[in-house]
């Protein structure tokens, strides 16, 4: 099994994809084979190394993360949505800006990034309506 770290990888998302590939190693193959790590900006020289880039029919460099990059990744990113949770169905709020102000210790609330979705859960709801909100975000 290869696992590619690209070069803007951080140490835990490293850490993570080396668990992932320990579990899938031990359920599926009995922990019967072997994990090559390949790192990004390795050229050739390690056979492992050839190997994984043989899959790909050869070695070719991958272009660096750049701060334009980021840039224009952000631009396209829609804004934050927030939606009330009511009966098992997530229903938009309209407001802007959000504030605390909106959110009811008696309901439960999503919270809408584009790349995150996060569920505010108020304090004096019923375990239904936690469970319905979790099933909404769905």
């Amino acid at each position: 099994i290869f696992q590619f770290n690209g070069s803007n990888s951080s140490i835990q998302e490293r850490a993570k994809a080396l668990e992932v590939l320990q579990y899938i190693r031990n359920t599926y193959h009995d922990g019967k084979c072997d994990i090559a790590t390949i790192e990004d900006g390795r050229l050739m020289s390690d056979a492992e190394t050839g190997e994984f880039w043989g899959f790909f029919g050869g070695f070719a460099p991958l272009p660096r993360k750049t701060q334009t990059d980021d840039a224009l990744s952000t631009k396209a990113l829609p804004t934050n949505k927030l939606f009330c949770v009511v009966k098992g169905h997530a229903e938009p709020v309209d407001a802007e800006p959000l504030t605390r102000e909106l959110l009811d210790t008696n309901k439960c609330y999503i919270l809408d990034c584009g790349l995150e979705i996060y569920v505010w859960l108020g304090r004096s709801t019923s375990l239904d309506e936690r469970k319905a909100a979790s099933g909404a975000t769905e």
